[in-house]
């Protein structure tokens, strides 16, 4: 639903601007360096009670009051607003579209770093919809970031929150254990840990906030759609527009010994927000068990924080464990033991159990199911043109759906700097129309980029909704062989069929 509630407590007068733009930088010359630690019984009736009040700000619509408790450079990238004022709107609308709405509030759990409080919230909410009369009871789960000057506070962020996994998180310990998929981490200090949903087909995701500094750290686990070396895989996800690499990909000497591959490098780019444009750095590490599912980890902070703080994702790293894997066994061969809903292909037939969808591998690709659960995916690389793939994505019924049109621009954005032998990109055109897949037609959408030799890369996706399920076929080329790869994609499309039941 469109909705996270805003946060925090009475309309109090705003504080210097210089104290409320976000948490201290730098500890005082005799503190030492500081550490996240549980909130006080005090401290958490503190917020709980300034919660209550915003919730009776938002539900009479007083946005003045409520914009007063936020402090100037608040963005909220779940809900995809910068600004104190956008999210308020927001809130106004969701207000106005119900009747007997009724909000409560409860504090979950208070952590404090410095000056700063992190907050795990869940926000019930019940009313009736004015579009159907429909009642709604549900229970949203977030996390809060909030400064404290004196007795006032400002809230600086919020961030969607996966309470089905804090089971995974001791914090006493300060330890991150994913028992399903075999590993573990340390939690740096003083780093606080928000469990989140992996996006897409990604296995795991967990962000970890250090509020003091204003910086982000992040862990993600995927297998990968592009069967790519590591370092080239680094760049591609790395590189954006306007961006500068400060540090080509480099081997990462500071491996866990379970992780024969590892590559860092760093990057710096404009961020553009409500308040004012910021320049940011990241250093990230890409690192493999098995030459196959990555774990990246990588760290945002502003430039002129950057080289203080950047050791926290080489502290993360370095406390990498794998658990329950046999020596010897490749990694992902024993997630999916322990994870058998991952065995996907038999007997040369591609058959998810989530999908009435099956696909007979056509001679002349190689197949490697992908791991994950919210979207199934199979990779297949054209045995004559081994740079070239085909995936086929299978989104179960209920799931969410990534857009064809914006997956295919992604790979574009991703490849182009790579695409031709030269190693630049070239002009480029859109191409549309209707491919025929599992018996009726399918969207079609293509990216022709033409290369300064003459050659040419066509990038290619059909979509169709199909047995409940939505499928796409994506084609990414490697090389300028556009009949041998066009061929194949039909092969795939021609041979996928829905499942008798």
């Amino acid at each position: 639903m469109d909705w996270i509630l805003a946060l925090v407590f009475a309309a109090l007068a705003p504080a210097p601007a210089r104290d409320l733009a976000r948490c201290p930088l730098d500890p005082e010359p005799h503190q030492a360096a500081p550490v996240a630690r549980p909130g006080t019984v005090d401290e958490t009736a503190a917020v709980a009670a300034l919660l209550e009040r915003q919730d009776r700000l938002v539900l009479a619509r007083q946005r003045e009051l409520a914009a007063a408790d936020f402090a100037p450079d608040f963005r909220a990238r779940d809900l995809d607003v910068e600004s104190p004022a956008a999210l308020l709107e927001r809130l106004d609308r969701f207000v106005d579209s119900h009747r007997d709405l009724a909000l409560a509030t409860e504090v979950v759990r208070l952590t404090c770093v410095g000056d700063c409080l992190v907050a795990d919230v869940v926000r019930k909410i019940n009313g009736i919809r004015r579009a159907d009369e429909a009642a709604i009871r549900e229970e949203v789960h977030e996390t809060a970031v909030l400064r404290r000057s004196g007795e006032q506070l400002r809230i600086r962020s919020f961030h969607d929150r996966a309470v089905e996994f804090d089971g995974r998180l001791d914090r006493a310990a300060r330890r991150y254990e994913v028992g399903d998929l075999c590993f573990g981490v340390k939690l740096p200090q003083p780093f606080v840990p928000i469990p989140r949903r992996a996006p897409g087909a990604a296995l795991d995701r967990l962000l970890l906030l250090d509020p003091v500094n204003d910086v982000e750290l992040e862990l993600m686990v995927f297998d990968p759609t592009i069967d790519a070396p590591l370092d080239e895989a680094l760049l591609s996800d790395l590189v954006r527009p306007g961006s500068t690499v400060l540090l080509e990909p480099t081997r990462f000497e500071k491996a866990p010994p379970a992780f024969p591959q590892a590559f860092v490098a760093e990057l710096e780019y404009e961020e553009t927000v409500a308040a004012a444009p910021r320049q940011l750095r990241e250093r990230a590490i890409y690192l493999s068990p098995d030459r196959r599912i990555t774990f990246a980890a990588w760290i945002t902070a502003s430039a002129d924080r950057f080289d203080a703080v950047k050791g926290g994702v080489d502290e993360l790293v370095r406390s990498l464990r794998l658990t329950d894997i046999k020596p010897g066994r490749p990694y992902h061969e024993g997630l999916i033991d322990a994870n058998p809903r991952w065995r996907t292909l038999t007997d040369g037939i591609f058959r998810p159990a989530a999908a009435p969808i099956d696909l007979v591998i056509p001679a002349g690709l190689a197949a490697t199911p992908l791991l994950g659960d919210h979207v199934i995916r199979l990779r297949l690389s054209l045995i004559e043109d081994l740079r070239s793939t085909i995936v086929v994505r299978v989104f179960p019924q209920g799931e969410k759906r990534v857009a064809a049109s914006k997956l295919l621009e992604s790979s574009v954005q991703r490849m182009t700097e790579f695409a031709c032998a030269e190693g630049v990109g070239g002009d480029s055109r859109r191409l549309s129309g209707v491919r025929q897949v599992l018996g009726q037609h399918g969207d079609w959408n293509g990216v022709e980029i033409l290369c300064a030799d003459g050659t040419r890369r066509t990038w290619q996706i059909v979509a169709v909704d199909r047995g409940g399920a939505h499928v796409q076929v994506q084609l990414m080329p490697g090389s300028a062989k556009i009949e041998l790869q066009s061929a194949a994609l039909t092969k795939v499309l021609d041979g996928l069929r829905i499942r008798e039941p």
